[in-house]
């Protein structure tokens, strides 16, 4: 064959040999292997089917025809594949019967980014042989980098294994919010000042979008549980024109399920741990007729934290569920897809401490002599009150300040449910939709008593929504004589985003977590809504040129609209007719109603050289755009709309790919395979929203300005033998502002902050036939580089070039698997921070107001000194999981 092309196995049927030549009759698979890109029969394919639990397998090659025979089978479950130059199939589970004869049809991969025109495509999971195949820069998390996790990780651990990823959070756990940062682009919020851009990456789990549809921040405990996952896939840069979010200039997550499997299947493991950390998980799979099959799986965590609250003896509780449920019909020519999903993630989230002690400053900014911060604040006239002096270096490296001094629980939930049909034609047409509706809401509850002074303004209620509606169709064509692709198609989205707060206010209850979900008359309150319209229309046509190149230019045509309504009273109608000046029912926002509509071109390009069937050479080329940037207080509700465009980021990349699949497979059935990706950046960013703060720490205005992302991305994925994996990448990041000044604070020329200039992840995983049984290890090693850190006295990135110092920490687990006592069951014991070492994932340079006497208090405390988040000291889980 000149060309590699797509696979699918059509017409499969099961026969039984007429010679009995045991009591259980034998059995045989035949079929045709069709090529899916120009619809022919496929020869010189190798298929190959391997009785489950079986070293070995029966193999044969497809004649002229495309035609197949394996004879002689067992009865039993058959995994089968087709391997060599030609694979593009996920592995199929067959069950041959005794005396029983039935037909089936593989679920395929896609080849571009389409689905296949014979047989099924079922929310396929990407392959390293597809990655191969394409232009961008990629790189899978599969089962192996799952596994490598413990029992409580959620989606933020899980991305640590990505080259070019860092993670900061004030949690180890799925209950935690993080900062994600994928090459300089961030994404989520936690506890981080110096964010100077938000919300640049796009995420999605199974096609749907899950990004706030105004801000496009989201949180990482919106997927806590690791559990109910298959893989996923980090796409870096804005990515072809058919997978990109409204909010991808940085990247995009994508994130995959589990499917129903082929026979019922009972997954249960329960995990016990370290800091109160607990688990449980189920699920259950079966099929309902030859063409329907269900899952729907359950997890939940819990979690005492490893921040040691001064004077209580307990530490950060936190907790996560999640539920995932889905039913598929599989037909002739495609199939229908319906699943819900609903996860949350809490927990109570700890103050930044001093690396050293705080002296405390006077209302004129002198520092008072023997003075220091302690842990339990200030008192009525604001003097600190005895106790603990706070800091790493005198009340403890994980120290956190008493719950009747700071007390703060947030928390985020996504709901969904969506419909994702796809279907193949005749001629080698096919089409793809899906339809999804998601809510999500945020709660954070703030009882801050740090100074006892102001009791009024302590308490803080912050529980924003919002609703999406999207619908996203795309048609694909493959050109019969020479295997083009088209692809085009569009997505329409429609949102609603409320952002009530009820700031600073009495504690009616004394405690937070118990709050009341209303306050009718808050100090200062904020109830505005956010109705967003966008549109694309996108296109890509990949063309070959001979066997060895591909070029794909591509484009989106975007339009955004929003539409911004004041609503304060109605969030918060007890303070109609309440006069401000009483002190009570102060609108945060000042300005009215406004609306923006902006729209343009996205063009993209893709090149690619097959310089042998293992190796091949690319480039790509590619512009996004996204509404700007609207924190709290910024624009539409702080700052007017006139002259705001859009954010732009236009990513050049060169790279070097390779892949080979190797005969067999390894002892847990996937395959055995090498890949490697390496690839050089270059990536602008336009017309960015940066907020101006003061020293008090309060935003006062924005500007625009733009800065510039560059470096290497390198990813490697190697099997050795049947059972040894190793895999790892590593990344170099040049990120710095090359325009930005505003009334005197000048960023040019100066680094984006949390960037780590060079980062790495190395591990190994491997399993062995122990006994009855199968022993794995895993361990792997993550290396994060120094990073610019952010100076919030200045407003700006350190001008001196201070920076969060640089960390490596080491993971490990062992396990072991047996069937010995009639059910497959599970035994697995995890480490993380191996060698338990003391890190900050997150510095910067205070202001001096975090543990400056309060709300409304102009003491400041420690001005120019190191705040802190510590990252988690040794942590271990014992998990136990059961099969049927």
């Amino acid at each position: 064959m000149k060309r590699v092309l797509a696979l699918a196995l059509a017409c499969c049927a099961f026969a039984f040999n007429g010679a009995m030549l045991s009591a259980a009759p034998l059995g045989s698979i035949h079929g045709r292997i069709i090529a899916s890109r120009a619809d022919h029969n496929l020869a010189g394919a190798i298929v190959k089917a391997r009785l489950r639990g079986s070293a070995s397998a029966v193999m044969t090659t497809t004649g002229k025809s495309g035609a197949f025979h394996l004879g002689r089978l067992q009865p039993g479950t058959y995994v089968l594949t087709v391997d060599g130059r030609f694979q593009e199939i996920a592995p199929y589970t067959v069950a041959v019967l005794s005396g029983v004869a039935k037909s089936v049809r593989l679920k395929v991969l896609p080849v571009v980014s389409h689905i296949i025109i014979k047989g099924h495509s079922v929310r396929p999971l990407p392959t390293y042989s597809k990655v191969f195949r394409t232009a961008q820069t990629q790189v899978l998390l599969s089962k192996t980098q799952i596994a490598s996790q413990g029992a409580l990780a959620g989606s933020a651990q899980l991305l640590q294994t990505a080259p070019g990823v860092l993670v900061a959070s004030y949690g180890s756990t799925g209950a935690a919010k993080s900062m994600i940062t994928v090459r300089g682009f961030k994404q989520g919020w936690a506890n981080q000042a110096g964010i100077v851009d938000n919300g640049m990456i796009g995420v999605r789990l199974n096609g749907v979008f899950l990004n706030n549809p105004q801000t496009g921040q989201w949180q990482a405990d919106e997927i806590p549980d690791l559990s109910i996952l298959d893989g996923m896939s980090v796409e870096y840069g804005p990515g072809s024109p058919v997978t990109r979010t409204f909010d991808s200039i940085g990247g995009t997550l994508n994130f995959y399920t589990q499917l129903p499997e082929n026979a019922p299947h009972l997954h249960l493991s329960g995990s016990n741990g370290s800091d109160g950390g607990s688990a449980f998980h189920v699920d259950y799979s079966a099929p309902i007729s030859k063409r329907f099959g269900f899952i729907i799986s359950h997890g939940r965590t819990f979690t005492q934290g490893y921040r040691n609250i001064i004077g209580s003896g307990i530490s950060a509780p936190g907790s996560t569920y999640a539920t995932f449920g889905e039913i598929v019909n599989k037909f002739g020519n495609g199939s229908l897809d319906i699943f819900g999903y609903s996860a949350s993630g809490t927990e109570m989230r700890p103050n930044l401490i001093p690396l050293s002690p705080l002296q405390n400053y006077d209302a004129n900014g002198n520092p008072i002599a023997g003075s220091y911060v302690t842990a339990n604040g200030f008192d009525l006239n604001g003097n600190p009150i005895p106790g603990a002096i706070y800091s790493q270096q005198s009340s403890g490296f994980y120290s956190a300040l008493p719950l009747g001094v700071w007390q703060k629980t947030d928390s985020n939930s996504t709901r969904l449910i969506a419909a994702d049909l796809e279907y193949g034609l005749e001629h080698g047409w096919s089409f793809s939709n899906i339809l999804s509706y998601r809510h999500g809401d945020r709660l954070h509850v703030k009882n801050f008593n740090f100074d006892q002074a102001n009791n009024s303004g302590r308490f803080e209620y912050n529980n924003p929504y919002s609703d999406t509606l999207s619908e996203k169709l795309t048609l694909h064509h493959v050109n019969e004589r020479n295997g083009d692709a088209l692809d085009f198609g569009s997505e329409v989205f429609g949102s609603l985003y409320n952002t009530r707060n009820a700031f600073y206010n009495a504690d009616p209850t004394q405690s937070a977590p118990s709050a009341p979900s209303t306050i009718g008359q808050p100090s200062i309150y904020r109830n505005n809504y956010f109705q967003q319209k966008n549109f694309t229309i996108y296109g890509q046509y990949l063309m070959r040129f001979g066997n060895r190149w591909k070029f794909t230019p591509g484009f989106r045509y975007v339009s955004l609209a929003t539409k911004f309504l004041n609503a304060g009273l109605e969030g918060f109608p007890q303070c109609q007719g309440v006069s401000s000046a009483s002190g009570i029912c102060s609108n945060k926002t000042k300005l009215g109603d406004s609306g923006t509509m902006f729209a343009g071109i996205e063009p993209s390009a893709e090149l690619q050289y097959l310089a042998d069937p293992n190796l091949a050479l690319y480039a790509n080329f590619g512009r996004a755009l996204r509404s700007p940037q609207t924190s709290p207080g910024g624009p539409y509700q702080g700052i007017p709309v006139a002259g705001l465009s859009p954010e732009t980021g236009t990513n050049q990349e060169v790279g070097v790919k390779y892949f080979r699949r190797f005969a067999g497979r390894m002892l847990d059935g996937s395959p055995r395979e090498a890949f490697l990706t390496a690839s050089f950046f270059d990536e602008r960013v336009r017309d960015q929203y940066i907020p101006i703060v003061i020293g008090a720490g309060v935003k006062v205005a924005s500007a625009s300005g733009s800065s510039r992302y560059s470096g290497l991305t390198l990813a490697f994925d190697r099997t050795f033998g049947r059972s040894i994996e190793l895999f790892g990448g590593l990344s170099t990041t040049h990120a710095y502002f090359d325009s930005y000044d505003y009334l005197g604070t000048n960023y040019s020329g100066l680094p984006v902050t949390q960037v780590p200039k060079f980062a790495y992840n190395l591990g190994i995983a491997g399993e062995e036939r122990a006994g009855a049984g199968i022993i794995t290890g895993r361990i792997w090693d993550n290396f994060t580089g120094p990073q610019p850190m952010w100076n919030n006295l200045l407003g700006q990135p350190d001008p001196n070039g201070q920076l969060i110092p640089s960390y490596g920490l080491v993971n490990a687990s062992i396990g072991y698997s047996t069937s010995r006592i009639g059910r497959p069951i599970g035994f697995t014991l995890s480490v993380n921070n191996l060698f338990n070492k003391r890190y900050n994932p997150f510095e910067y340079v205070t202001s001096g107001a975090y543990f400056g006497g309060g709300i409304g208090q102009s003491n400041l405390a420690g001005p120019g000194a190191i705040l802190a988040e510590p990252g988690a000291p040794r942590e271990v889980q014992f998990t136990v999981s059961v099969r049927s």
